[in-house]
């Protein structure tokens, strides 16, 4: 092996070193945001929602990870729709 060859070999290895700690850094950083994303989205859909169902408040549009169902259910209840009738309104949003 010369010394050309070994030089080459070398500088492909930082930079899949460097390529690799850069797309790790973009993984943390996208995985911290996430939450702060989906709620911002959410508010903007609340929003939107009270705008066509004057009916709702911010209790009924309350939704705590892991009891979405339960908001959807007492949505359907109140506007006198189906849950899946529900969905399509929000994601029509």
């Amino acid at each position: 092996m010369n010394y050309t060859s070994l030089g080459k070999s070398n500088t492909t290895y930082f930079v899949l070193k460097i390529a690799n700690f850069v797309l790790n850094k973009i993984k943390v950083y996208n995985n911290q945001m996430r939450p702060e994303r989906e709620h911002q989205a959410w508010e903007m859909q609340k929003a939107e929602l009270k705008e066509k169902c004057a009916a709702l408040t911010d209790n009924d549009l309350l939704c705590v990870k892991g009891t979405e169902e339960e908001m959807i259910a007492k949505l359907a209840l109140k506007l006198g729709k189906t849950k899946e009738e529900i969905y399509k309104i929000i994601k029509a949003i």
